[in-house]
């Protein structure tokens, strides 16, 4: 910007410039930007709640996980009884560094990571889909007691085994010492 400097009779001595730097100011728009652009092309749903539960942020993973065009709404309404538990569990000062808490949502099973975010005065809840993973948990129990039961009945089996040869040698004996009385 430009400015005349002039005398009492209007005459134009000297001109000021005055000139604002707006490169640090450009360069947090920048960033904010791209830390925004990260958080909506991450694949998993994120949330930003306050910390009464008030939706501040959701990306586009959040916003069709909970088939919505944008999220707006407040926690409860969207996770229910659920809602009301995370609620008090965030409030809780002494447990709201980090949260993990498992959720079925739209069929599948989410764990939920919620994080405090002191200096933004929110909390991000980051989701992640442990169906898969919950599955083969599931699978590998179930495999786990079956190899249980085999190794019992097949322990048992031996053990009968080894009883049995046991057996098989006393009775090999008695019958030796028969053969021998006998002749």
């Amino acid at each position: 910007k430009v400015v005349p400097l002039s005398d009492n009779l209007g005459t134009i001595h000297h001109y000021l410039v005055i000139e604002k730097n707006i490169t640090g100011e450009r360069n947090m728009h920048d960033d904010l930007e791209k830390y925004q652009l990260i958080a909506q092309s991450n694949p998993d749903p994120m949330i930003q709640v306050d910390h009464e539960g008030k939706i501040l942020f959701a990306n586009n993973a959040a916003n069709q996980l909970f088939f919505k065009e944008k999220i707006l709404d407040h926690m409860q309404e969207i996770f229910g009884k659920e809602g009301d538990f995370l609620i008090a569990q965030l409030k809780d000062t002494s447990k709201v560094e980090r949260i993990q808490h498992y959720s079925n949502l739209t069929g599948n099973q989410y764990q939920i990571s919620a994080v405090d975010i002191p200096s933004a005065g929110a909390i991000n809840l980051y989701f992640s889909d442990v169906s898969s993973f919950k599955k083969t948990e599931r699978f590998l129990l179930e495999k786990k007691m079956e190899l249980e039961r085999f190794y019992k009945i097949a322990t048992g089996r031996e053990l009968k085994m080894i009883e049995l040869k046991q057996r098989i040698k006393e009775l090999e004996k008695k019958l030796e010492e028969q053969n021998a009385k006998d002749n």
